[in-house]
């Protein structure tokens, strides 16, 4: 709620603070009393309103959202508005056309994802997120006449884009003309000392003074940003105009979508977006003026925002790009070609090789495996057949593994039959004979077979972290299995196995922590599953000594990190789920065991 005591407090501001402030603004209405508000002792109320018009936010809205978190830094109060009533308006500004109207539910869902991703900016303690259908969906209908008696439809008719569309008999509905009465009601309500948006929001901005000054309440500040040019450096960045960097882009792609804009268009970005200061900024023109590459000072920027929204991978995206644009590793401006492969995904990778797209199935599978290739519109990953294609094209050991098309191959049994995509053993059995095989495949074609190695005494789960390819020490770990979990975890110093594992995550150029399966085949280790996440067994790893968490976290802040393995303990995952009497809960409270001769008692 709006707090009821308006705290005086001494804001200071030296000259360079305010310089970063109104720098890249493009108007400030009236320039003088904002300069003395903005002087002075009061914590001012600095609103910005955002419609969830669309679930993603872009950096097109982090030019606003970049000086509501200054504001936020110099001590005042910033409100971070979701229109979901103002939504179902819909904001004429700059459309030559009515917008659709969207539903409740799609705002509701739109405004959820506004929530958590502004706070990739934003402060969250020092943020006031707040509803305009609060007070909205309460006013009564004569608080409503009284807001639209406040303006005529005369002055309505001034604003340029409703009078364009006027004049060339382009429809205007009576509802627009509620927006911005609207909007000026939330100054009204928020008591607003100073309120911000783009330079197509300036009609809405000052006739939320004239709001405000109707139901007499202190008058704002308008404060006005530039339009960021999308990516095209042509049209605003907008998602229709899919032009845009989105705030749940990840780093790879967010460092390459800005890698792609214009010499002259990076000046633009800079000056909107980054938070180097001006002479910094001229710094970099003087150096590009010299002879720097603008290539090289477009890192630099990029490089900035991606560390912004993605925490120290900035670098890392910066290193992934040179290898895929700069080395030749991945083509760069490849056509968009519709294959039918009628469900044969397996012959996907050789597809691409053969059409030239790709130098190698390896590569296919790689990319495959970054959800760089889809099929019917869907990215492939998780899949354990293209997991052995990858181990197999880069010469590592693996289960021979065959699908519905390679079955007159398979001669030796017993043998696995497991989904393609799949956790936990869950529709994993085994098949003794060709004819169980073929009943598997009957019942499911899209089924895998794989060569059974080793026995349950040779299987094991190992962890490795890695940053940008550099990958940790492995934490090799024989285990046992209990409805498809660890139960039992013996760690063990095994150099061949640990070379392995290593190896296949440095060819992954693994982020993060990777968790491999795998099993002794006559002392060759052959890993039959890979899961690039912190695994079921990574509270095992943290009690014996390596700590995936803090191995990528400490790299990621150039911080050091040692591991000590514990290869004396040994780690057990025990439980039981028994039903019991009523009778014997109070002694079980008591006691902290159930007396297991109780007639009572059975295990589930």
């Amino acid at each position: 709620m709006i707090p009821e005591n308006r705290h005086i407090i001494d804001i200071r501001m030296n000259k360079n603070d305010l310089e970063i402030l109104i720098r890249g603004s493009e108007e400030i209405i009236p320039e003088k009393v904002f300069l003395e508000k903005i002087k002075g002792k009061k914590k001012l109320r600095v609103k910005a309103g955002f419609d969830p018009t669309s679930p993603d936010l872009h950096l097109g809205h982090t030019v606003l959202l970049n000086k509501m978190k200054l504001f936020q830094q110099f001590g005042h109060e910033v409100i971070f508005l979701i229109g979901d009533f103002t939504g179902l308006v819909g904001d004429p500004s700059g459309v030559n056309e009515t917008r659709p109207v969207l539903t409740e539910d799609q705002l509701k869902e739109n405004a959820e994802t506004y929530k958590s991703q502004v706070f990739k900016i934003l402060d969250p303690k020092k943020t006031e997120v707040r509803f305009n259908s609060e007070w909205m969906n309460k006013v009564d209908p004569s608080e409503f006449i009284k807001l639209l008696s406040s303006y005529t439809v005369a002055r309505m008719l001034e604003r340029d884009d409703f009078a364009k569309r006027y004049k060339s008999q382009q429809p205007i509905s009576i509802h627009e003309f509620l927006y911005p009465l609207l909007q000026g009601y939330d100054s009204v309500e928020l008591k607003a000392d100073v309120e911000l948006g783009g330079t197509d929001q300036k009609f809405n901005l000052l006739l939320g003074r004239e709001v405000q000054k109707y139901y007499g309440t202190e008058q704002q500040s308008i404060f006005t940003v530039p339009l960021l040019e999308g990516l095209d450096g042509v049209k605003k960045m907008s998602k229709s105009l899919n032009n845009y960097v989105a705030l749940e882009d990840g780093p790879d792609d967010m460092f390459g979508k800005i890698m792609s804009i214009s010499d002259e268009l990076m000046w633009r970005y800079f000056s909107l977006l980054s938070f180097k200061s001006s002479n910094e900024i001229d710094n970099l023109k003087k150096a590009q003026e010299e002879g720097e590459n603008p290539r090289d000072i477009k890192f630099l920027l990029a490089q900035e925002i991606v560390d912004r929204f993605h925490k120290g991978l900035g670098k890392i995206a910066k290193e992934n790009f040179i290898e895929r644009f700069q080395k030749g590793n991945t083509p760069v401006n490849v056509d968009n070609i519709k294959i039918d492969i009628s469900g044969n995904e397996e012959l996907l990778t050789r597809i691409l090789k053969d059409i030239n797209l790709l130098k190698s199935t390896s590569e296919a599978i790689r990319l495959i495996k970054q959800g760089g290739v889809k099929v019917d519109g869907e990215k492939i990953s998780d899949d354990k057949y293209l997991t052995y294609q990858f181990l197999d094209s880069n010469g590592l050991s693996a289960p021979n593994s065959y699908l519905l098309s390679d079955i007159e191959k398979i001669n030796d049994f017993p043998i696995i039959v497991k989904p393609r995509v799949g956790c936990r053993s869950i529709g994993v059995s085994i098949a003794y004979d060709k004819k169980q095989l073929m009943e598997r495949f009957d019942a499911d074609n899209s089924l895998m077979a794989q060569e059974l190695v080793g026995t349950d005494d040779d299987e094991y789960t190992c962890t490795v972290a890695g940053v940008g390819g550099d990958v940790s020490d492995a934490l090799v770990l024989r285990r046992t299995l209990r409805s498809g979990d660890t139960f039992q975890a013996f760690p063990v110093e095994s150099e061949s196995i640990s070379s392995y594992v290593k190896k296949i995550a440095e060819k992954l150029n693994i982020n993060g922590s990777c968790n491999l399966q795998l099993r002794l085949d006559k002392g060759q280790p052959k890993v039959f599953e890979i899961n690039c996440r912190f695994s079921g067994t990574t509270p095992f790893c943290t009690q014996l000594g390596f700590n995936p968490v803090e191995y990528y976290l400490k790299t990621v802040l150039d911080l050091p990190y040692y591991s000590d393995i514990d290869y004396s303990k040994v780690i057990f995952r025990h439980w039981t789920e028994s039903i019991i009497d009523e009778s014997q809960v109070e002694a079980l409270k008591l006691n902290r065991v159930i007396d297991p001769s109780a007639p009572t008692i059975s295990k589930l």
